[in-house]
């Protein structure tokens, strides 16, 4: 299949649809088994989250997606995934077959994920295929055909630029090796490392922004966080002591930044991942 000129025997858009979930007063999270795409085809998800942040589990890997970032998921007859929600959370997505594969990499996730710096264009293109998917003017299949392509394009150029570790800025590689070297024993405010980067903080902090998506503080919480999910699932120690070996000041601080990354609390994850144990 060319990849940017998909005709009618390549591609079938099947729905396109926009999800708002904004009950506020409790997580939303949801548990499920991956789709199966019809035999012969190969079924793929575009989607944009428009408000909100999601974490993501398949097995024992977890992965946080920001708001504004675009998604392109494939369907597979995976492990059982667990996913959750800071709400209110909203998102825009295409769903489609292809005859054949696409020619992709993916993460143990089934997906790839564009930054929001990424994505800039992506969701007035979204909202332009729900429109038309809703409205169904004359020609609008091609149209929607052309929208897509126009979006996997887009995933392309970065999917291939980021083979290259090179087009990481030295300042991020910098920033991020001092984060990760100091988080959990003597971690830096922003204003150090900046320091130690010889930029402002303003400067590193619209870097980060630009390159990962997230503030270099964001940045510091996700690795807190990611060491937080592996004491939870693979001990049985106490939310005081996963939170002093996490970086985290104390056990209510975890809390709160956990549930507002992850969706959930550290002990609903903790059950969430027991109840998911062979």
């Amino acid at each position: 299949m060319a990849i940017m000129q998909l005709r009618d025997e390549d591609v079938e858009i099947t729905q396109i649809s926009m999800v708002n979930y904004s009950h506020t007063d409790r997580p939303w999270n949801f548990n499920r088994r991956k789709k199966r795409a019809p035999r012969g085809e190969n079924g793929y998800i575009l989607m944009f989250i428009q408000q909100g942040s999601y974490y993501h589990s398949v097995g024992e890997n977890d992965m946080f997606i920001p708001a504004h970032s675009i998604v392109l998921a494939r369907e597979e007859n995976g492990p059982f995934c667990n996913t959750s929600a800071s709400l209110p959370f909203r998102y825009v997505y295409i769903h489609f077959y292809t005859e054949d594969e696409l020619p992709l990499t993916f993460d143990p996730f089934f997906r790839l994920c564009l930054a929001p710096d990424q994505c800039r264009g992506c969701e007035e293109k979204m909202l332009a295929a729900l429109q038309i998917f809703r409205s169904r003017p004359f020609g609008w299949r091609l149209r929607l055909r052309g929208i897509v392509e126009e979006l996997l394009l887009r995933i392309f150029t970065v999917y291939w630029e980021e083979q290259n570790e090179d087009n990481m800025p030295q300042l991020i590689k910098t920033g991020t090796e001092l984060i990760r070297s100091r988080i959990f024993s003597a971690p830096l405010s922003v204003d150090e490392v900046a320091r130690e980067c010889g930029v402002t903080p303003a400067h590193l902090i619209r870097s980060f922004r630009r390159y990962l998506g997230m503030t270099p503080k964001q940045y510091m919480n996700s690795l807190r966080v990611e060491m937080a999910c592996d004491l939870l699932k693979y001990t049985e120690k106490s939310m005081e002591a996963i939170a002093a070996e996490s970086g985290f000041t104390e056990a209510r601080q975890m809390r709160r930044v956990f549930r507002e990354t992850v969706g959930v609390t550290p002990s609903e994850y903790r059950g969430q991942k027991q109840k998911n144990r062979p």
